[in-house]
């Protein structure tokens, strides 16, 4: 499967398939560690859909530290669930 690559405001976002839950992922790379080979870069945020991961690198730009708490919160504000409930 080909990896989709898009840039936004400098970062890249490449959309993936979680290897455990088989879930489409998109992982958020600086312009930094992209510069790097793939064997070796690590990504900033592996977020659930592509409005998650613009929302991280707004976030990232604004100076906003992003955790596991903020990410939780980010969740119920928005209304975004991971998975079905019937699932």
């Amino acid at each position: 499967m080909k990896k989709k690559v898009t840039t936004y405001k400098g970062f890249k976002i490449r959309d993936d398939i979680d290897d455990i839950t088989g879930k489409p992922v998109f992982k958020v790379y600086t312009k930094e560690e992209w510069a790097h080979s793939a064997e070796v870069r690590c990504y900033e945020w592996e977020a659930c859909s592509m409005k998650e991961a613009a929302d991280f690198v707004d976030l990232y730009e604004q100076g906003v530290t992003v955790t596991m708490d903020s990410f939780l919160d980010y969740l119920e504000v928005t209304g975004f669930r991971l998975f079905n409930e019937e699932e």
